[in-house]
């Protein structure tokens, strides 16, 4: 933080207002009119009169929302009015930015240090007097009006693109939807369409059950560490039944129980309370116990029915909207229960028909699940970004230094390069781990400073021997350090070692200064890498870019399928380093917490390193 950055009090330097009273003729705010926090006004200016008491606010105050589950939510009012006691008017004083105070409101570390102060147990209100004492850094006034410039316009970027994503991901669960309806509005000759009770009846499936009611059900008090899985509907995700997440009982209450028991193989269907979600029970065990949420949908005649078609048949817009009809009909909670469910009409095609069509059906959901997760990773990222741009802006590190800025901006530069090489090899140095660095590792320092720290340098990498690289780019700024007496990369042998000139020390007391705004994330890169030994640090970047790759173009990443794109796929030379290298880069990535989400560069065809 900056020399001229103070730290106050933030009852010394705001006011909370509470002009409280029966206000007319001005407009009201609601807490529902601030529920989006985007801290725009959502309703009508227009003059309201209310009954019970409200607060005075004008155009100067910051609206805080402090009843769950508005706390948190931050409006600016341009205009003066009257609003809920559940809404705090918040003063900023002389050389406070109203802007800035509610950007610092947001953040992350404020917004859990408010929650921490909330009463009550169904609808906590924060505790304001409380916030009263909370410390708020504050830079000069022209400071704080450039941070909440900086922020907003990077905010506007980041709504944007959650607005796209977010339609993406609408986009991508309706492609699937609409290709299964179009299966079970397409009929042909020789489907045959029964209500549930006549496949029963045929012997093709086994009469649906659920679990236990009445005393006889599993309570809280009977879940176990370890034992038989008790599966609710929400252990229904995705198509799969979560048999290691779910709750337990012991195997003499399960074999107790009376009914509920589904096995391997079975379609499990939830019907009370959550309707409609449709899984297949994959499990090693011999049962699972089901609550009275879930129902099992048993395959008899094999030669007559699939599992997989049936899993499809209980997804189907069809068969979800004859749930719906009977599920609103007259009750308060949506339920639908064994007999109900016995009216319920599947369409069967013939058996070759059912399995050429879930197999398609099975092609087309994981197609869409993919871009689904893409979106979804995206999403949390742009969350993640905008809590790291707080973080950075009340930390001092949007830095209204000039150089700074410039630096900031010129991220593609061979000298930006060059300072992040010379950073990195002090860094070995003092650890003493120079003689790892050369060539190779210089470059997936420069790969990784782009595929993790997101800091673009305007490498365009491409699959080389030893990993992702950009030699061009390398050389250039290599160059330029040599030009200007930073560092030589001087050849010894078979490699490359790291030289310093004469004014080395000068260079490198500039360059970590532009380097600044960048230094957190540089440096967990460079503390990856300084370990590793060449082969290591060859491997970790070749997985990442491999495993990068792949969700660009779609393809779920298993880590066998990043092995084989990263080894065998990628340069021969790979053939050389044995499969379990590979292995622990991936077990490393996790651990971590680096797997890529297909946002780093793609690194494009192979050539021969120059």
């Amino acid at each position: 933080m900056n020399a001229d950055w103070r730290i106050e009090r933030v009852g010394d330097i705001c006011t909370f207002d509470k002009v409280q009273g029966i206000h007319t003729n001005l407009p009201y705010v609601g807490l529902e009119n601030i529920e989006s926090g985007t801290g725009k006004f959502e309703g009508s200016i227009d003059p309201v009169s209310v009954k019970s008491a409200t607060f005075r606010f004008t155009k100067s105050h910051v609206l805080y929302g402090r009843l769950r589950p508005y706390l948190n939510k931050v409006l600016l009012p341009d205009f003066d009015g009257h609003c809920s006691t559940e809404i705090f008017p918040i003063k900023p004083g002389e050389g406070v930015s109203r802007a800035y105070l509610s950007h610092w409101l947001s953040k992350d570390t404020t917004v859990k240090a408010i929650d921490a102060t909330c009463t009550g147990a169904r609808m906590p209100r924060a505790n304001m007097n409380a916030v009263l004492d909370f410390r708020l850094p504050v830079p000069p006034l022209d400071e704080q009006q450039r941070i909440v410039a900086i922020l907003d316009e990077a905010f506007e970027g980041i709504a944007t693109a959650k607005a796209n994503a977010e339609k993406n991901l609408q986009n991508a669960r309706e492609l699937f939807d609409g290709f299964l309806q179009t299966i079970f509005e397409t009929q042909h000759e020789g489907w045959e369409t029964k209500a549930v009770s006549e496949w029963v009846a045929e012997g093709v499936l086994a009469k649906p059950q659920d679990g236990n009611h009445g005393e006889i059900h599993p309570t809280k008090a009977d879940y176990v560490e370890v034992g038989v899985p008790f599966v609710m509907a929400a252990d229904l995700t995705d198509g799969a039944v979560d048999t290691v997440g779910c709750r337990f009982i012991t195997e003499i209450q399960a074999t107790a129980l009376r009914i509920g028991f589904a096995k391997p193989g079975d379609v499990l269907l939830s019907h009370k309370g959550t309707i409609g979600r449709v899984a297949i029970l994959e499990t090693g065990d011999d049962f699972v116990v089901l609550t009275p949420q879930v129902t099992y949908y048993r395959p008899l005649k094999l030669d007559r029915i699939c599992k997989e078609f049936l899993y499809f048949c209980l997804m189907s817009p069809g068969f979800q909207s004859q749930m719906s009809e009977i599920a609103g009909a007259g009750s308060t909670r949506a339920y639908i229960g064994i007999t109900k469910q016995l009216d319920l009409e599947i369409t069967l095609p013939p058996l070759d028909v059912q399995h050429t069509l879930a197999s398609r059906l099975r092609k087309v959901q994981e197609a869409t699940a993919r871009l689904a997760d893409a979106q979804e990773r995206k999403l949390a990222a742009l969350d993640e970004l905008k809590k790291s741009l707080l973080h950075q802006a009340f930390s001092g590190q949007l830095t209204s230094s000039k150089q700074a800025q410039q630096s900031a901006l010129q991220t593609t530069t061979p000298e930006f390069s060059a300072n992040v090489i010379s950073l990195a090899y002090a860094r070995h140095e003092r650890l003493k781990r120079e003689r790892t660095f050369g060539h190779v590792k210089e470059q997936k320092l420069l790969h990784l400073v782009e595929s993790i720290a997101g800091i673009n340098l305007g490498r365009r990498p491409m699959r080389d021997a030893a990993g992702p690289n950009d030699f061009q780019h390398m050389l250039r700024a290599e160059e330029w350090a040599r030009v200007n007496g930073f560092f030589d990369m001087v050849k010894t042998g078979e490699g490359y070692e790291f030289k310093k000139l004469s004014r080395f020390d000068e260079h490198m007391s500039r360059g970590r200064e532009s380097l600044a705004p960048y230094l957190t994330e540089l440096e967990r890169v460079i503390d990856l890498l300084v370990p590793m030994d060449t082969e290591e640090a060859e491997v970790f970047t070749t997985v990442h870019a491999a495993w990068n790759n792949m969700l660009i173009d779609g393809v779920q990443a298993t880590d066998n399928l990043i092995v084989s794109a990263a080894r065998e796929n990628w340069h021969a030379d790979k053939l050389r380093i044995s499969e379990h290298r590979f292995r622990r880069a991936i077990e490393l990535i996790r651990q971590k917490k680096l797997e890529p989400d297909g946002s780093a560069k793609y690194v494009g065809g192979q050539r021969s390193l120059l």
